[in-house]
């Protein structure tokens, strides 16, 4: 069984090698992360601010330019996310196109009879295996990293 060190020792690993295969995907995910999980609170604050200016008996006109940036903020953060959002499917596609390339120039650098070894295909193939099963390994290291930083920001 393993320790909790062991465990973020395993998932520092991972971070390093998601850093050395796609340098840039770990930065987009964080900037992506904190606008998906600080856009909901936009409408918390300013629904706060709108119902303040309803009991003070604020003018119309106030209201209405109240409501009108909690509207354009949701549109800016909403775009913001977006594109953070395509730009992480993108570099989450190339990080699967770079990590299959390493994987593929690894067993083409090994002498043919340990590539060809039953012993190294079925390492292969457990390795695949986890990462079809359910979304395991560094395959699927990215997107836990997309939800812990989501999970961190909301609380």
């Amino acid at each position: 069984m393993k320790t909790r060190s062991s465990e973020i020792t395993i998932f520092y690993k991972g971070i390093l090698e998601i850093h050395k295969i796609r340098s840039g995907l770990l930065s987009l995910i964080i900037a992506g992360s904190v606008f998906h999980a600080l856009s909901p609170f936009i409408n918390i604050y300013m629904s706060g601010q709108i119902l303040n200016g309803i009991a003070e008996k604020q003018p119309f006109k106030h209201l209405l330019l109240l409501v009108l940036l909690t509207v354009s903020i949701n549109l800016i953060i909403g775009i913001i996310a977006s594109i953070f959002g395509h730009l992480i499917a993108i570099n989450k596609q190339e990080f699967h196109a770079r990590y299959q390339m390493q994987q593929s120039s690894k067993i083409s650098r090994m002498d043919y009879v340990v590539a060809e070894s039953p012993e190294t295909y079925r390492l292969r193939q457990k390795i695949i295996d986890h990462a079809n099963a359910n979304n395991a390994g560094i395959i699927g290291l990215p997107s836990y990293i997309q939800s812990l930083i989501e999970a961190f920001f909301t609380i």
